[in-house]
């Protein structure tokens, strides 16, 4: 038994020999992770700069248009098709769309819209017709679109065309209280959505409260108080 532990203990000993000089060799292994991570992200952004420019150089004629074509016409939604393949995003208003964009099926790779649940599915649909893939972003306990006709008025037009409005509401597609986001989100069932949790924007105290008022204290709060952090230094 003796004899065993003395040849495990020097085992161990070249072992932690080993692991020394592969430390003094190679670093610290989680410094060198963060390290490389720092170095890929600012060679993608590089990389990212880098095409656009040279999107923006071989397109300078087609780009040229924006600046001789009024914005509500036809030949502002030419320009921006003629200008497709040199810009790689685009951003606007859901009830602009229309007039930027032709209607047609998976003309962009990705469409992304953001507040959602503040549009309403007739505002979201003609941009999913739009995409290949769609990522749907909102908070369902912020205002439903803000609509002006009365339930009852809503409740008939269901029933003339053949619809139930109490199924409507269930499945997120009505037009009061339903949204672009709560009809994506029943549709997507039994997938969850992706809580994104981390909040910047207000004074910790009144995050504090939604937070619990609202998301059941899941928010990570980061805003920083910069008046006590002051007051602490």
């Amino acid at each position: 038994m003796d004899q065993r532990l003395a040849t495990l203990g020097f085992q161990l000993d070249g072992k932690r020999s080993e692991r020394h000089r592969l430390e003094a060799a190679v670093g610290d292994p989680a410094a060198r992770v963060q390290d490389a991570e720092r170095r890929w992200a600012d060679a993608s952004l590089e990389a990212i700069r880098a095409d656009f420019a040279a999107r923006i150089d071989s397109g300078g004629g087609a780009l040229a248009a924006f600046n001789t074509v009024p914005a509500d016409s036809y030949r502002f939604k030419k320009a921006v098709a003629n200008s497709f393949r040199h810009l790689r995003g685009w951003a606007c208003t859901a009830l602009t769309a229309e007039s930027n964009f032709p209607l047609e099926s998976l003309l962009f790779d990705l469409v992304i819209v953001d507040e959602a649940s503040q549009c309403s599915l007739a505002a979201v649909l003609p941009m999913a017709y739009r995409a290949e893939r769609l990522a749907v972003v909102g908070d369902p306990v912020q205002l439903n679109p803000i609509v002006s006709l009365g339930d009852r008025l809503l409740e008939e037009i269901a029933t003339q065309t053949g619809l139930h409005d109490g199924d409507l509401r269930e499945r997120g597609i009505h037009h009061k209280s339903g949204s672009g986001y709560s009809a994506f989100e029943f549709a997507a069932k039994p997938r969850l959505p992706v809580l994104l949790n981390e909040h910047y924007r207000c004074h910790p105290n009144i995050a504090r409260w939604f937070n619990r008022t609202f998301y059941n204290g899941q928010l990570t709060v980061l805003t920083r108080d910069r008046l006590v952090e002051e007051f602490l230094v």
